[in-house]
């Protein structure tokens, strides 16, 4: 028989309540902003940013060694934004590189700093607000014309955002986080029925990205279902999500089947996923060229020595297009085959251990962070959400790297003979 009790946490330091007012308002500015929540705001997106690095470069530097222990506690998180950095040395583009890998070194290191002041919990709350105030003002953007126009061009639901799958993320994030509050407050149900009433506004961002994560939020729903199950029948859950999330990525890498043609003319979208494969068809071009170390990090979208190649990418498919839509592609393309190798140890490696953490407790705080993760993951084939700096995403996923080492420090497990 397993029992589990519960050990007493080690404090975190005299200063965890007053770094709390600190880290939460960050958190809650961070998630509105790495999801583009202050696009529509002109000058107000990168004056909020500058807030941002302002308040957290003082939190470093009054706390520093403090701020120095955590991050070398968390050092895998830092292989990533260090490789980043380092390709400055043989970047084709020198100062994107270093702009870029400074942004997402900060993102990475503050994102940490946050989940060692804050709770799993309080950090919900923060991605609730984020995401609350991010739907608000896309409703408004119906009738208030500083924020119009609400939808884009083809008719897709963009609200404040930026772009229609973003719109649907923001929104996905916010039904996410609306049935972990219920849960976590006892109103399950009705947060259930508040996040349907969002549904038709996530169906006409046309976003499939977004209804497939929506899926995720099942482990939020029925988490109290869960909870009552044996720690083998959790892993056989997750094992089954396995099971279906490779089945889904599968049928996007062999798009040329008829039956996935079929599906997605279903569902309104070209067999080239709206452009997709042209942009990873020249990415995988690129990392061929360059499969040791890449052209850099950030170095080859607007750069002249690559302008015909991104040029046509710009003119056919989208002019704003700044990556190459699949994470994996984007490190190999960029900081070569290492940086893929590291993508996929950071990010797995932070799916085990919240998939072990929602196995051991079950907890609402567990589900969620194992929810993001798999989100995070799913996305990573169709955007890259993992190897960008300031991305909702990889801010995200270092939370739950973080939580879920520090939740399970909580308990000690021990095995008995009854």
């Amino acid at each position: 028989m397993v029992a589990l009790r519960t050990a007493r946490r080690p404090a975190l330091g005299k200063m965890l309540v007053r770094e709390s007012y600190i880290a939460a308002p960050l958190l809650f500015l961070v998630v509105f902003l790495s999801l583009g929540g202050m696009v529509k705001f002109g000058p107000a997106m990168p004056a909020s940013w500058a807030l941002v690095y302002l308040v957290g470069f003082s939190w470093f530097v009054f706390t520093p060694l403090r701020t120095a222990s955590l991050w070398f506690k968390f050092w895998p998180l830092l292989l990533l934004p260090a490789i980043a950095l380092i390709s400055m040395a043989w970047s084709a583009n020198p100062a994107a590189t270093f702009r870029t890998g400074f942004q997402f070194a900060f993102s990475t290191l503050l994102a940490i700093r946050i989940a060692t002041a804050i709770t799993a919990r309080q950090a919900i709350w923060c991605l609730f607000l984020g995401t609350t105030l991010g739907c608000a003002l896309s409703v408004a953007a119906f009738v208030l014309p500083p924020l119009q126009p609400a939808f884009e061009s083809n008719g897709a639901f963009v609200g404040i955002f930026v772009q229609k799958t973003v719109a649907g993320v923001a929104l996905t994030l916010f039904v996410l986080s609306l049935c972990a509050q219920g849960a976590l407050w006892g109103h399950r149900i009705l947060a259930v029925l508040l996040a349907l009433t969002v549904m038709p506004l996530l169906a006409m961002t046309h976003s499939i990205s977004a209804m497939v994560l929506l899926s995720c939020s099942s482990l939020i729903i029925f988490q109290g279902v869960f909870a009552r199950w044996t720690a083998g029948a959790r892993l056989s859950l997750l094992l089954l999500l396995v099971a279906l999330c490779g089945t889904w990525l599968l049928i996007l890498w062999v798009g040329e089947f008829d039956i996935v043609a079929f599906g997605l003319d279903l569902v309104g979208k070209s067999t080239t996923l709206t452009g997709r494969t042209d942009i990873w068809d020249l990415g995988i071009q690129v990392a061929k060229d360059h499969p040791v170390l890449g052209v850099g990090y950030a170095a080859f979208w607007e750069n002249p020595a690559f302008a015909v190649e991104w040029g046509f990418l710009h003119a056919t498919v989208d002019p704003r297009l700044k990556g190459f839509h699949n994470a994996y592609i984007e490190a190999f393309a960029t900081t070569g085959l290492i940086s893929v190798i590291l993508l996929v140890f950071v990010y797995y490696w932070t799916m085990l251990k919240a998939g072990r953490w929602f196995i051991e407790s079950c907890s609402v705080q567990s589900a969620f962070w194992l929810a993001i993760i798999v989100s995070a993951l799913l996305l990573s084939f169709v955007d890259n959400v993992l190897f960008a700096e300031h991305e909702f995403f990889h801010i995200a996923a270092t939370l739950a790297f973080v939580f879920a080492t520090v939740e399970r420090e909580k308990y000690q497990w021990t095995f008995r003979v009854s």
